[in-house]
């Protein structure tokens, strides 16, 4: 089985540029707006060579009280192992806003199918899925949230959301199934133009099949926002967590305490400056982190960095660092950045993580650009028995205009991975096809 090819970068920011457009146009003037990638050509990697279609298609429209859109986007190549047609990385998303002088509703719905082991930017996935290079990864979320008393000194929020991960075509039993539900309610209260209260509350419930780990958490806090002079502010919670946890049917057991979080910001003509400290409930006990950072607006772009500590509830300590650089010009733009942190997963899983990400584009003329871009990362779990994971992924892309709408892409990208003292796994894909992106107002 071979991995699923992503759309080009460069079709998709064509696709997007356009929508961006004509959002704005439907914001001004309302109405319904649609835009849509098509693209045919050849992959060829490890597995072979095949053919490969694309298509990827959003439907919108924003007015001043209302909003919704609807996108979907698929691969799909033939022949793949079985001599059939594959579905590759589908996807489909719906948002809807409705929003009135003194309230706002949102709703989403998304599913996305993946191969596991697949970088994920706002996650760290299990240890066991990292390393795991057959099966698919099926992803639903829906969710929705009311906004009440927006201008009124008394207000808050309400939302539900529930999400659902199934695995597919897996070589063994090593990952299951899980659901899970979440709920939190923020009530605010505006006591003076510097000082905002508030109560909080939540609850997170996952299940999980088989022999997986169930886990409720529950969450109680009150919190105060205080604009202590016009470029000074501060922000402060106060918490009670109680997580109850059970593996593969049996005891449950429970852990509880307090945790709080403090932000202090300040605005400097160029940029902010911010500290924080903050604890949060770990199966090992209770981590604390500090960390104090910097971001300057340059003359050659933008710069930010943070630097602190994190100590476990086992007393071990860990740095943390980021560093950020980003720049536009007329011709293109670039994206650097690296990140150290502490990450904690759905069911506890602590892991230290590296990551390196760096992203370049340049127009090498009026209908030619270059687009490349490298991730990295190193994932060091801290549960006892799970071996460290690296992954690196280089991708390279071309296009040219051949007409108002129509591209021809040639990508490259490479990947590679390493489990702990293994030896390291890599594939490399080449990709050469055409494309259309097409925007109007059915």
């Amino acid at each position: 089985m071979h991995n699923g090819f992503k759309i080009p970068a460069a079709a998709i920011l064509a696709a997007a540029a356009g929508l961006t457009t004509y959002s704005a146009m439907a914001q001004e003037a309302g109405g319904i707006t649609a835009s849509a990638t098509t693209g045919i050509g050849i992959i060829s990697d490890d597995d072979g060579t095949r053919a490969r279609g694309d298509l990827a298609f959003s439907l919108g429209s924003v007015t001043r009280t209302q909003g919704f859109e609807l996108g979907i986007s698929t691969g799909l190549e033939y022949p793949d192992a079985d001599d059939e047609f594959e579905l590759a990385d589908p996807e489909l998303r719906f948002s809807y806003r409705r929003t009135g002088k003194n309230a706002e509703f949102e709703a989403f719905a998304s599913f996305l199918r993946q191969e596991i082991g697949t970088l994920v930017l706002d996650e760290t996935p299990d240890s066991i899925e990292l390393r795991n290079d057959t099966g698919y990864r099926n992803d639903t979320r829906l969710g929705a949230r009311l906004t009440f008393g927006k201008e009124a000194p008394f207000g808050g929020d309400f939302g539900l959301g529930v999400r659902r991960v199934n695995y597919t075509d897996l070589t063994d039993d090593s990952l299951n199934d899980y659901v899970s539900r979440d709920s939190d309610l923020t009530l605010r209260f505006t006591v003076d133009p510097r000082l905002d209260l508030r109560l909080t509350a939540r609850v997170e419930d996952t299940e999980s099949e088989g022999t997986g780990t169930d886990r409720t958490t529950t969450t109680f806090g009150t919190g105060a926002d205080l604009r202590i002079s016009e470029s000074l502010r501060a922000s402060l919670d106060l918490n009670y967590v109680e997580i109850e946890e059970s593996a593969d049917g049996g005891p449950t057991s429970t852990d509880r305490g307090p945790t709080f979080a403090l932000a202090i910001l300040r605005d400097l003509p160029n940029g902010e400056a911010r500290f924080d400290l903050s604890s949060i409930l770990t199966d090992d006990g209770t981590r604390v982190e500090v960390r104090a950072g910097r971001s300057h607006e340059l003359r050659l772009g933008e710069f930010d960095w943070s630097a602190g500590l994190s100590r476990g509830g086992d007393g071990d300590v860990d740095g943390l660092l980021q560093v950020g650089y980003g720049r536009e010009s007329r011709n293109g733009s670039l994206e650097a950045g690296y990140q150290r942190s502490v990450n904690t997963s759905i069911f506890g899983e602590e892991t230290l993580v590296d990551q390196v990400s760096v992203g370049y584009s340049y127009a090498l003329s009026d209908v030619t650009n270059f687009q490349t871009g490298l991730a990295y990362r190193n994932y060091d779990y801290f549960t006892e028995g799970s071996e460290s994971v690296r992954k690196l992924e280089l991708d390279m892309s071309l296009t040219r205009q051949l007409t108002s709408d129509i591209d021809m892409v040639a990508s490259f990208s490479h990947e590679r991975s390493r489990t702990g003292d293994e030896d390291a796994e890599s594939e490399n894909t080449i990709y050469l096809g055409v494309q259309r992106a097409l925007s109007w107002r059915p």
